[in-house]
């Protein structure tokens, strides 16, 4: 993610543990880098892009609740808080599902608001091929995402 105007750098937010009612985070080693930015800088963007991959799922419970605790948070702040993954064994509902069992709370959001939140390569994938105008016959080999 890219720094503030006065760093120009970029950094990489990671949840730590911080407590029941705290969300933390460490700054990853990126080039070029910038000064770690306070909580309050950290809150003051608008958006927010989490890797599920690694950083909602596939890592410890204690890491996965903490990230969630952070998702859950920023939501709350009604900042814009999309997902990405690079996986396309699934379609963008079963990851929305998969989300809301590590325990993301969308609140009232509509089954098409929480699928914009959720861009996977496989949906950017036939956004491409549909967008381009790509009629068949066209050979895919992918799993069941696409």
């Amino acid at each position: 993610r890219q720094g503030n105007s006065t760093t120009g750098g970029y950094f990489v937010a990671s949840p730590v543990p911080a407590g029941p009612s705290k969300v933390a985070y460490t700054e990853a080693h990126i080039f070029p880098t910038c000064e770690k930015p306070s909580f309050e800088e950290f809150t003051n963007f608008e958006t927010y892009i989490f890797d599920c991959d690694g950083v909602i799922w596939g890592i410890s419970d204690e890491d996965s609740k903490t990230s969630v605790a952070t998702v859950n948070y920023l939501l709350r702040l009604q900042k814009r808080v999309m997902f990405v993954t690079n996986n396309s064994n699934k379609t963008r509902a079963q990851f929305v599902q998969q989300l809301e069992s590590k325990g993301v709370n969308f609140g009232n959001r509509s089954q098409e608001e929480k699928l914009s939140m959720m861009i996977s390569a496989s949906y950017t994938t036939a956004a491409f091929l549909q967008d381009s105008g790509l009629k068949r016959p066209f050979i895919i080999t992918s799993d069941t995402g696409v």
